[in-house]
């Protein structure tokens, strides 16, 4: 069935609407989710590092090595933080994803047969804290064990300046040991968030801390962010966070509503990165390392953390799943990154993901592509094109546009539409296969039906040229009137052909005349009446019309039809019975029937009886028909504006055929 507009807009209304219920399942997020990652992990390879940011590294190799030589309750021995300051001293910002919160441990000789306990060497907090002013790690408590105090307010940024709503404020945290809290050091938070399949996209920028009231206190920044901040020399003051995005000084970086971005991963490879174990070894004996030069750390940003599989956390990020996951200082390093070089990747709105699944929506609605080998190609074309957009995006602008929603509308209206135009074309191609069928038949009818109608012709001329003119004129008489009939039968054969072909392209003009209904069928009956005894049948015209009723109609085309509907009546009618024309009319139509008795039809059959080339079974087997006659009755009928129904059996009858037509009535009485 071809679908009208109305239909196909409530069709789409409903793709949508079911489009909007598989998106707020968890496949549908979990697909997207999987998506994204993707991107993001060819974004991976384009991603700059940012020329001030290294990495200072423990390794399993340095634990096993320092702990071996240096003897000292590492990782966090105060001695050796000290070495490795004094290293990189010349750095603009030393930032240490540690959390320096473990009581001071003794010292341990395993040189001595026995265990002797004396005092590690005391840290110089002043000289890192105030000299340095390092970034350092403050945590959520996750251990209730752990000492867990406020954050001091000049480490956080006033609440006015930020606009976030609905964050669950944090009232304890795990901080670095209360000598550094004394020095010039500052404090950020180093919390993660996994999303969707257990994955972190985004870095929590903000944290809103309340004191044991739950009133906010402030926001403390992530330690990515105060990194940036003390490179940058900016206050408290220069942080901010609107609808438009964070600001940093004069710098707006993109945010989510909730204060975190989505952080676009580098390639390792690109990173500078040194080993702690070599930094300490260098420093006591450069030679062994020409390689480190101390110079390099002028101005730099030097992260500090642990990259060892006793110490490091794992986090599990877009580009870092199958293959070994992040270490925590990776993701402070990506975030550090983003940051300076101000690239978050950023999502669209909402609302494109759904603009361009209502458009492919629509697009798949779209009648051009009603051939089935359209719609794939268009399937096909449009997944092609949506893929390439979403990778061009993300390559050159860090856009992420959603694709299950445009994927969903695709496949869907695809699916649906794709579904009916096949139906549609191989209904086709059934109808055409069974037209092909019936026009050979049709050709074996006609070359029959016009061998019989011109037989009598010939035997006629025949006889009389035999019979040199001496034959009785009753004789010839009824010889004339069966080559007449002959005649009629093969001129209305002909014309009924031609004329289906006009009709169908509109060239054949209707020439109405205003007349009588109930004359014009009496003028018809006299021939009627011959045609029926000579097939041994009776025929009964129940002309009950007014005669006062005109109605403007074609009469050669009408008198063509009344005689196709009779014709056929006779043809089919069971010999010995009886054929019947009836006429009626009411207060807005003409009506007409034609019945007679024969064999009860199927109802498919009656509803594709007026289709050219499809014939019944006639009593016997010298009346064929090439079922031309009925199809032009109909399209004749459908040009005066009226209708033909067929129904079997005859009302009031067990059996037999009626054929109704009905012409609209519009002419008033006379």
């Amino acid at each position: 069935m071809r679908l009208s507009w109305p239909i196909r807009c409530l069709l789409l209304a409903l793709l949508a609407l079911v489009v909007w219920l598989l998106s707020a399942r968890e496949i549908s997020r979990n697909m997207e989710a999987m998506s994204y990652d993707l991107r993001a992990k060819l974004l991976s390879k384009r991603t700059p590092v940012h020329d001030d940011l290294c990495l200072v590294a423990v390794d399993d190799e340095d634990l096993k090595n320092i702990a071996k030589n240096r003897h000292s309750s590492w990782p966090w021995s105060d001695t050796l933080m000290l070495e490795l300051h004094n290293y990189y001293q010349s750095a603009s910002v030393e930032v240490y994803d540690v959390l320096f919160s473990e009581p001071r441990k003794p010292h341990v000789c395993q040189e001595c047969e026995r265990k002797l306990i004396i005092p590690e060497d005391e840290m110089l907090f002043s000289d890192i804290g105030n000299g340095a002013r390092p970034v350092l790690s403050v945590a959520a408590p996750d251990n209730p064990d752990a000492p867990q105090v406020s954050i001091p307010l000049r480490h956080l940024i006033p609440a006015p300046q930020i606009e976030i709503k609905g964050m669950p404020a944090q009232q304890q945290f795990v901080v670095p040991h209360e000598a550094w809290l004394k020095t010039d050091a500052v404090l950020g938070h180093v919390e993660s968030s996994r999303e969707e399949l257990g994955v972190m996209r985004s870095y929590r920028v903000l944290l809103p801390t309340a004191d044991n009231e739950g009133n906010l206190r402030g926001y403390l920044p992530s330690l990515a962010l105060r990194t940036v901040m003390r490179h940058r020399d900016l206050s408290m003051r220069d942080v901010s966070l609107d609808h438009k995005g964070l600001h940093i000084g004069d710098q707006v970086v993109a945010c989510n509503p909730d204060g975190s971005f989505l952080f676009p991963e580098s390639d390792p490879a690109k990173w500078t990165i040194y080993s702690a174990g070599n930094i300490i070894s260098a420093n006591g004996n450069q030679a062994l390392h020409e390689d480190l030069d101390p110079s390099f750390f002028d101005g730099k940003i030097v992260l500090f953390g642990a990259m060892a599989e006793g110490l490091g956390d794992r986090l599990v990020t877009p580009a870092a799943q199958s293959e070994r996951q992040r270490y925590g200082v990776e993701v402070h390093f990506e975030a550090i990154n983003t940051l300076l070089n101000a690239n978050p990747i950023r999502r669209t709105p909402v609302w494109v993901g759904w603009f361009i699944c209502l458009l492919l929506l629509v697009l798949s609605a779209l009648p051009f592509w009603e051939r089935p080998a359209r719609m794939v190609l268009f399937y096909l074309a449009s997944l092609f094109a949506l893929m390439a957009t979403a990778i061009v995006l993300v390559l050159s602008g860090s856009w992420m546009i959603p694709l299950v929603l445009p994927f969903l509308g695709l496949t869907l209206g695809s699916t649906l539409f794709g579904t009916n135009y096949w139906q549609r074309e191989r209904k086709a191609r059934h109808d055409q296969e069974m037209l092909e069928q019936s026009k050979q038949t049709f050709t074996d009818m006609l070359v029959h039906d016009l061998k019989n109608a011109m037989t009598p012709v010939v035997m006629f001329v025949d006889f009389m040229r035999m019979h040199d003119h001496k034959v009785d004129p009753k004789v010839t008489g009824r010889l004339v009137e069966d080559v007449e009939t002959a005649s009629k039968n093969t001129l209305r054969l002909v014309e009924n052909l031609l004329d289906i072909r006009r009709i169908q392209e509109g060239r054949l003009p209707l020439h109405r005349q205003k007349l009588s209904v109930h004359e014009f069928v009496d003028a018809k009956t006299d021939t009627f009446h011959r045609a029926a005894a000579r097939t041994q049948k009776t025929l009964l015209v129940k002309n009950n019309i007014d005669p006062m009723i005109l109605a403007s109609f074609d009469t050669g085309i009408l008198q063509r039809v009344l005689e196709n509907l009779v014709w056929n009546a006779v043809k089919y009618g069971r010999l010995d019975s009886t054929i019947e024309i009836e006429t009626s009319a009411t207060a807005w139509e003409i009506i007409v029937r034609v019945s007679n008795h024969c064999d009860t039809l199927t109802e498919d059959f009656t509803t594709t009886m007026f289709d050219a080339f499809i014939s019944g079974v006639a009593n016997n087997d010298l009346i064929r028909s090439t079922g031309l006659g009925l199809a032009f009755c109909k399209l004749s009928i459908e040009a005066h504006h009226g209708e033909i129904s067929a129904h079997s059996p005859w009302p009031g009858h067990e059996d037999g055929l009626q054929i109704t037509v009905k012409l609209p009535r519009n002419v008033q009485p006379g």
